[in-house]
């Protein structure tokens, strides 16, 4: 028997609030309430919760500079490559449907089939970045020019699936707390736990860790999606 998810706490749902939009962090309350929503169809554009969180992390480029490209916790494990493939997958599930129909209006379907083509024009492109994988090269990728056009108009697909406002969201949003320099020397398991400690909220994370030869695994779980990285031991 698959166990039910932990029932997440009223802080936990406060961070919810500070890290996503308000679409994608209602959804990921109610689908922690009541798990037995993902046996049911999905029939209309909103029900298809994972597509709206991808072209929301292809609309923001801080997300992309600190997870894909820096790593930082607690989506550390995110990248360029994992998100065009979700949002691949999710969007010819939406839109190349032959024996059914997703319920959406008409420019909400023609939105996303643009912002569908651009994706994947941008991936087929002579002159855009390799993308060896694992975020690698994700720093020169969302660098590109065409890449900040799949950026802004991602922003313009997300509001008009969800009917969120990300610019007030945006504003509404506490301050963020400077982000780690990891581009520094190694440092210890334990220095690295201490440094988050300092910067991400009590609540946000919760970490594990391993120990596996000469090296430790770091683990970061929020709200059922995980993140691993491996420190060298000094």
């Amino acid at each position: 028997m698959i166990a039910k998810p932990k029932k997440l706490t009223e802080e936990q749902k406060k961070e919810l609030r500070q890290f996503y939009p308000p679409f994608v962090n209602e959804k990921i309350i109610e689908l922690n309430t009541h798990p037995e929503i993902n046996d049911r169809p999905n029939t209309e554009i909103t029900d298809f919760y994972p597509l709206h969180l991808s072209i929301w992390k292809m609309s923001n480029k801080d997300y992309q500079e600190k997870h894909w490209v820096r790593q930082e916790p607690p989506m550390s494990s995110d990248n360029y490559m994992e998100t065009m493939e979700e949002f691949l997958s999710d969007g010819r599930a939406v839109l190349d449907t032959s024996d059914y129909a997703v319920k959406m209006s008409s420019k909400q379907r023609e939105m996303l089939q643009k912002l569908y083509d651009m994706v994947e024009d941008f991936e087929l492109a002579d002159d855009t970045p390799e993308d060896p994988g694992h975020g690698l090269n994700d720093a020169e990728i969302i660098k590109h020019p065409k890449w900040h056009q799949i950026q802004e108009y991602a922003k313009l697909v997300y509001e008009e699936l969800s009917g969120d406002d990300l610019d007030a969201w945006g504003k509404s949003r506490p301050k963020q707390a400077k982000p780690l320099d990891i581009s520094r020397s190694p440092i210890t398991l334990g220095e690295w736990a201490e440094e988050k400690k300092k910067i991400y909220p009590h609540y946000l994370l919760q970490s594990e860790e391993k120990a596996i030869g000469n090296e430790s695994l770091y683990c970061c779980n929020y709200s059922g999606l995980s993140g691993c990285y491996a420190n060298k031991s000094t």
